[in-house]
């Protein structure tokens, strides 16, 4: 959820299981000694709806909960957690499976990590709810233009490893350094830090099936894909148009207009903070589409999605520690159903 965590740093994007994301930010202070309070509730109001009788049930309020504690001293880190702390109330439909309580099993774990070198982890968990050990192994990398993680998590007991890595990175420059014949120095490119490309995926091995689950995720920023775009067409694309079509009337202000040439800061397209976003589950029968734009440099953004596979559409407010989101169902025929409302809140940071 927050960028400031080592290893589940995608915005509005929960990766990881509670107990890795709360380690990952519990080792991203720059103390030696620090300890986090964190929780999570996830509460969501609906219709009950029957996807098979085409049916609607009353109102139905769903709350999903985590809680835990996490105490570093240096290389050494402890967590304890309850999670998937659920509660519903209200008329659903008998045989939903989308629900967000409904394949949720509580959990009681602590776990014990340590950062065996610089930006490596190694945990082991046990959940005494569930009766089982987990072994995570977590890498995280950072840089000044990019950033990344990678956690796998070993079950011996149900057999299933699961692997869930994101990189943030801004792809190709197309900007180049000139040399400023006012300041006579060399004008460097200057990287605003935000203007990034996102990718996330989570895999999942089962009982010797290797491809058991599959997730993908995608935000790719508008403005760097414009100009890098725009950049190549000018460069490359322009020198191989006919010469017929430069003879037509207006046909350089239509190019320019298509094109335009570079400003100082060598932009042709002032598109900032403007993203496109993807993401798609295997065992589902679409992607989920959506546009993105960010609001300041606060990190707080608005996004817009629409979900082919269960033709939903939904509109997001995302901020560091809370995510309020509102989405719309269509029926089969046609006609759009009540709105479900869903709230993420993460109240308690560092104490």
């Amino acid at each position: 959820m927050s960028n400031s965590n080592k290893l589940d740093f995608v915005t509005g994007v929960s990766l990881l299981p509670f107990d890795l994301h709360n380690l990952g930010a519990v080792y991203s202070s720059s103390k030696d000694k620090a300890q986090c309070v964190a929780s999570r509730c996830n509460f969501v109001v609906r219709r009950g709806w029957d996807e098979a009788e085409q049916l609607e049930y009353g109102n139905v309020i769903e709350a999903l909960g985590d809680v835990g504690f996490n105490l570093r001293s240096k290389d050494y880190a402890f967590h304890i957690s309850a999670s998937n702390l659920s509660y519903k109330a209200g008329t659903d439909a008998p045989l939903r499976a989308q629900s967000l309580v409904g394949s949720a099993l509580a959990s009681l774990k602590l776990a014990y990590a340590q950062q065996v070198a610089e930006d490596r982890f190694l945990g082991i968990s046990y959940d005494f709810s569930q009766r089982k050990p987990e072994l995570s192994l977590a890498w995280a990398g950072d840089t000044f233009t990019e950033q990344s993680s990678l956690a796998v998590s070993i079950d011996p007991v149900d057999r299933t490893a699961r692997l869930r890595a994101a990189v943030s990175f801004p792809g190709p420059e197309w900007r180049k350094d000139v040399w400023d014949h006012e300041t006579r120095n060399v004008q460097l490119v200057q990287d605003d830090g935000l203007s990034r490309h996102t990718v996330w995926v989570e895999h999942e091995a089962r009982r010797g099936q290797l491809m058991a689950a599959t997730k993908l995720g995608a935000r790719l920023d508008l403005g760097r894909l414009a100009n890098l775009g725009g950049n190549f067409v000018d460069r490359h694309i322009k020198q191989r148009i006919p010469l017929l079509f430069w003879k037509i009337p207006l046909s350089t202000k239509l190019y320019r207009f298509v094109v335009p040439n570079q400003d100082q800061e060598q932009m042709r397209y002032n598109i900032k903070g403007w993203c496109a976003e993807l993401a798609h589950d295997f065992e589902r029968q679409g992607p989920k589409l959506g546009i993105s734009k960010r609001l300041g440099d606060s990190g707080c953004s608005l996004a817009a999605s629409y979900d082919t596979a269960s033709s939903a559409a939904g509109i997001e407010m995302r901020s560091k520690w809370v995510v309020a989101a509102a989405r719309l169902a269509r029926q089969e025929d046609g006609h759009w159903r009540n709105p479900s409302v869903q709230l993420l809140v993460q109240p308690l940071g560092f104490l």
